[in-house]
């Protein structure tokens, strides 16, 4: 069994403004929902109005950011015995390989997330809990 932290952002956006130039500064008003490919520019509209291509272009991303949380917390938490040691950062001991749980979360997660698994080794770890540091030690 090793020893593992798991640190996830959850991106406020599920895979880009749509835009294709990711080189360039958004102004703060611009959709950031992937393009829907429907020749209509929706980046820079207040309000909602009908383009006839059935997709629904205002901010919507508030109930797919928790939804992604949830489903990457109950999934870290599926891998052994874990520790949150910060908002969003889990310690967990697994049998499984960094690589697998990686893959695992990336599957439950959106275009965007960030993750990164980490294999620590427990007696280089420093942290203000104490109790942690041991429980890491067992």
């Amino acid at each position: 069994m090793a020893i593992y932290n798991i640190t996830y952002f959850i991106s406020d956006t599920t895979g880009g403004c749509g835009c294709g130039d990711h080189d360039h500064e958004h102004e703060h008003n611009h959709s950031h929902n992937d393009s829907c490919n429907c020749g209509h520019d929706h980046s820079h509209n207040d309000e909602k109005t009908s383009c006839g291509c059935n997709h629904d272009h205002e901010h919507h991303h508030d109930e797919e950011e928790i939804d992604s949380e949830l489903k990457i917390t109950a999934k870290i938490r599926s891998f052994g015995a874990w520790a949150q040691v910060m908002p969003e950062s889990f310690v967990v001991k697994s049998d499984l390989s960094a690589k697998e749980m990686y893959e695992e979360l990336k599957s439950v997660s959106n275009a965007g997330d960030i993750l990164l698994v980490t294999k620590i080794d427990p007696s280089e770890v420093a942290y203000e809990n104490e109790a942690l540091v041991e429980w890491l030690n067992k």
